[in-house]
């Protein structure tokens, strides 16, 4: 989230390859039924349900 949906930037930032950073939100797009790989609706549900849980600070 912190990298706008930018697999490349997140790989970076995590010292993965960014075929790694795809690969996991691939899974996560399957068990969240959600398109997590581009700047739509499924990113930001992810970020206010993470928000309304306490374990995403919303700017």
């Amino acid at each position: 989230m912190d990298a706008n949906t930018d697999a490349q930037r997140t790989a970076r930032h995590l010292g993965l390859s960014r075929n790694t950073v795809r690969a996991h939100l691939r899974a996560a797009e399957h068990l969240l039924s959600r398109d997590l790989l581009t700047t739509g609706s499924g990113i930001h549900d992810l970020v206010h349900a993470l928000h309304i849980t306490g374990l995403q600070p919303v700017d």
